[in-house]
C-alpha cells in the first residue's frame, strides 16, 4: 500500500478557527493521520521526520477538503456524466450528487472524474430508494414526466421509517404567473422551436395579487393587522381552509412560518387571532436588523416598475435635426476651431429667433423585444412562490423530527423563514447557488436567455441579504445547481426568455464564486483565513453530513477518504469551463481568485492543468 505526507503551512481542518501548518498522511485511498507543526518549525524539518512517507511539499498553496456538490444534473444525454464529473473535478469538487432525468435511457459505463451519487427521484407518490443517498421531489410538476408531490405529510411519515433524507424544491408558483413567465413552458421542444412571435403577451403576473384564498359562502373570517401607520386594520375574509398567503392590496400576512392560527368558535362566527409563533427570546441587535431589513425589502415591486417603464419604450426616439439648422450652425464655430473672439459672431435676437424654422423631427418608431427583457421574466416570478413553498414544508415538518432539506432558495425572505423554523427545530437545512450569491439582475444583459433559470436570479439587494444569511448560519450549505441545456434551446439568436429552458450551467466555480465575493469587503487577513474554514463547511462537511456519508467525506480527518483540493487562493485566473457546452456557462471569461493547481479522489491525481485523469466511482451509503 502507497504511503505519502503532503506537507502545507495552509491545512484547511473544520475543527480549527484558521489554517494550520502541518502534514497529511495518506494510506491507499485513506487518510491516516493528519500531523500538526509548531508554525516556527521549519520544512526541512518535516522532510526529515517523514522522510519514509515520500513527502511532498505545497507550502504556499492551501490544502482544501474535497468538495461534496449536492444538487446537479445531467438533464439525460444532454451531457453526460462523463462530461458533468470533468467539469466538476476541475472545480475542486470530488464528490457530485446527480439527479436523475427519467426520459433518460441506462447510461452506459463511461469514465468518471469524481465520485458520484445520485437521489432517488419521487414521481407522485412512488420512490426508489435503492442505491441512492437520498430523495428528492417537487411542490408542482416541474416536467411532463414527473408529477408533484402528492401527499408530503405521508411521504416525510414513511421517509423517516427508512432514515431516508429528504430533498425537496419549494417553488409553489401560481399557474397563471408561472404560463406569465413561461408560455411554451407545457409545449414539446419541437413546437417550441416553431413559435414565430410572443411579444403579444405583455402583462405581468405579478402586478396582479394570486386568488389563493377561495371566495365560499360560509360566514367570514375576521383577522387582525397593522398596516404601516401602526394602526390595527380588520380584514374581512372569507374560508382560510389550508391557504398559505392572505393577502391585501397594501399588507401580506403569513400564517404559517411567522404566525400561528388559534380559531375561536363562537356561534356562527370563527375569529383567527394571529400571534407571533417563531419568536427568539433575548433577540440580538444583528437579528433584529436582518429581520426587518428582509421585512421592508421590496425586490418584485422594483422589477414591475422597471418592467413597466419598459412598455414606454415604444413611443420611439427624436433625433435632433433642428440643432443643424444652418441658421444656429452659422453663428457658433465648430468644436475644433478657434477663431478670434472679434471673429465670432453674437446670439440670434428676439426677432432673428422667431423667423427660423427648424427642420422637421423625424421619429422613428421602434417596437421593443418584450421576449428579451430579463427584468420582465423576472417581474412575472415574484419571490412569494418560493415563501409559499417553504411555508407548505414548515407546516408539514411539525412533530417530524426528520432530514429535510429545501434545495436552491433564491430568495431571502424564504431563506429567512428557514431559520426561524430552526430555532425550534435541527431537522432541516437549506442551501442557495453559487450564481445566486455572484450575479443580480442588473448583471444580466437583455437577450441573455443563458441567465435564465427557476427560481431566477434576483436583485442586488435579495443577493446582499443572501450574503448576511448565509454568514450568520442560515443557509448551511452551497451547490452549483447546475442544469445543462442544450444550446438550441436557449434560443440565444433570439434572446428569448418565453421560449428558452430553465437551467444554468454552472458546474465547478463555487470555490472560486465564494471566495472572490468574500474578498470584496475590506477584511483583515485573519478573517479571510477565518472564511476559508467556513468555506469548507459550507461547500463540503455539511452536505456530506446531510448525505450521512461524512464518516468518509467532507473534511480532511483520519479515517475518511484523502479527497484533497491543492490550490492557491490569492491568484487570479480567468475561468475556463470544462463542460461540454463551455460557451452556455455564465461564469466563463469571469475574473475569478483562486487557482485549482491539483485535485486527488481517494488518494489518485484526478486533475492537474489541463489534464483529467478519470479515477471517480459510484458511491452509496
Amino acid at each position: 500500500m502507497a504511503r505519502r505526507a503532503f506537507i502545507s503551512r495552509h491545512i484547511v481542518l473544520s475543527e480549527e478557527n484558521k489554517p494550520v501548518f502541518g502534514a497529511i498522511l495518506i494510506e491507499g485511498e485513506t487518510i491516516s493521520e493528519v500531523r500538526k507543526f509548531d508554525k516556527l518549525k521549519k520544512i526541512e524539518n518535516a522532510l526529515q521526520e517523514l522522510q519514509d512517507w515520500d513527502p511532498k511539499v505545497y507550502e504556499d498553496a492551501y490544502i482544501f477538503p474535497g468538495i461534496v456538490d449536492c444538487n446537479a444534473k445531467t438533464n439525460g444525454d444532454w451531457e453526460g456524466r462523463s462530461f458533468l464529473t470533468q467539469a466538476a473535478v476541475s472545480g475542486g469538487i470530488t464528490t457530485v450528487v446527480i439527479e436523475p432525468s427519467l426520459w433518460q435511457q441506462p447510461e452506459p459505463q463511461t469514465e468518471n472524474y469524481c465520485d458520484y451519487g445520485e437521489v432517488g427521484l419521487i414521481n407522485g407518490d412512488s420512490v426508489s430508494i435503492d442505491g441512492v443517498l437520498a430523495i428528492k421531489g417537487y411542490l408542482y410538476k416541474p416536467t411532463r414526466y414527473v408529477e408533484e408531490i402528492q401527499n408530503l405529510e405521508g411521504l416525510l411519515s414513511e421517509a423517516a421509517k427508512s432514515d431516508m433524507p429528504v430533498i425537496i424544491d419549494p417553488s409553489l408558483p401560481n399557474p397563471r404567473m408561472l404560463f406569465m413567465a413561461s408560455p411554451c413552458r407545457a409545449l414539446s421542444l419541437q413546437r417550441r422551436s416553431e413559435i414565430d412571435d410572443l411579444s403579444d403577451m405583455q402583462h405581468f403576473a405579478g402586478a396582479f395579487p394570486e386568488n389563493v384564498i377561495d371566495s365560499g359562502e360560509n360566514s367570514p373570517v375576521e383577522a387582525e393587522v397593522e398596516n404601516d401607520s401602526g394602526l390595527e386594520k380588520r380584514l374581512s375574509l372569507r374560508d382560510i381552509k389550508k391557504s398559505e398567503i392572505v393577502r391585501t392590496q397594501n399588507h401580506r400576512i403569513s400564517l404559517i412560518s411567522d404566525a400561528n392560527i388559534v380559531e375561536h368558535n363562537d356561534g356562527e362566527n370563527k375569529l383567527v387571532s394571529i400571534r407571533k409563533k417563531y419568536h427568539r427570546k433575548n433577540l440580538s441587535d444583528i437579528y433584529q436588523d436582518l429581520d426587518k431589513r428582509i421585512k421592508e425589502s421590496q425586490d418584485n415591486i422594483e422589477h414591475l416598475s422597471r418592467a413597466e417603464i419598459s412598455l414606454y419604450s415604444e413611443a420611439g426616439t427624436t433625433s435632433g435635426d433642428s440643432l443643424n439648422s444652418p441658421q444656429l450652425q452659422s453663428n457658433f464655430p465648430a468644436a475644433h476651431s478657434y477663431p478670434d473672439m472679434a471673429a465670432i459672431k453674437p446670439p440670434p435676437s428676439l426677432q432673428e429667433r422667431r423667423k427660423m424654422r427648424p427642420a422637421t423631427l423625424n421619429v422613428t418608431k421602434q417596437k421593443p423585444k418584450e421576449e428579451s427583457l430579463y427584468v420582465r421574466y423576472l417581474a412575472n416570478c415574484p419571490d412569494c412562490w418560493e415563501t409559499a413553498g417553504v411555508e407548505r414544508i414548515l407546516r408539514a415538518m411539525e412533530g417530524i423530527k426528520h432530514r429535510v432539506h429545501i434545495s436552491s432558495l433564491s430568495s431571502a425572505r424564504s431563506v429567512n423563514l428557514v431559520r426561524q423554523f430552526k430555532e425550534t427545530s435541527k431537522s432541516i437545512t437549506c442551501d442557495t447557488t453559487s450564481y445566486f450569491l455572484y450575479f443580480t439582475d442588473v448583471d444580466i444583459q437583455n437577450g441573455d436567455t443563458r441567465f435564465k433559470a427557476h427560481p431566477p436570479i434576483r436583485s442586488n439587494l435579495n443577493c446582499n441579504l443572501l450574503w448576511d444569511l448565509l454568514k450568520m448560519k442560515a443557509i448551511d450549505m452551497v451547490s452549483s445547481a447546475h442544469s445543462p441545456i442544450l444550446p438550441m434551446y436557449k434560443f440565444l439568436n433570439f434572446g428569448d426568455f418565453r421560449r428558452a429552458l430553465s437551467g444554468i450551467n454552472s458546474m465547478g466555480f463555487a470555490l472560486q464564486v465564494l471566495w472572490t465575493k468574500l474578498r470584496q469587503p475590506v477584511l483583515s487577513a485573519s478573517s479571510l483565513e477565518h472564511y476559508i474554514v467556513r468555506l469548507s463547511k459550507w461547500l463540503s462537511l455539511h452536505p456530506a453530513k446531510f448525505f450521512k456519508i461524512d464518516s468518509f467525506k467532507g473534511s480532511i480527518s483520519p479515517g475518511k477518504h484523502a479527497d484533497l483540493v491543492i490550490w492557491k487562493p490569492h491568484e487570479t485566473v480567468i475561468a475556463k469551463s470544462y463542460s461540454k457546452f463551455p460557451d452556455m456557462c455564465v461564469f466563463r471569461g469571469k475574473e475569478l481568485y483562486g487557482k485549482i493547481e491539483e485535485v486527488y479522489v481517494r488518494g489518485q491525481l484526478a486533475f492537474q492543468g489541463n489534464n483529467f485523469y478519470p479515477v471517480g466511482r459510484k458511491i452509496v451509503r
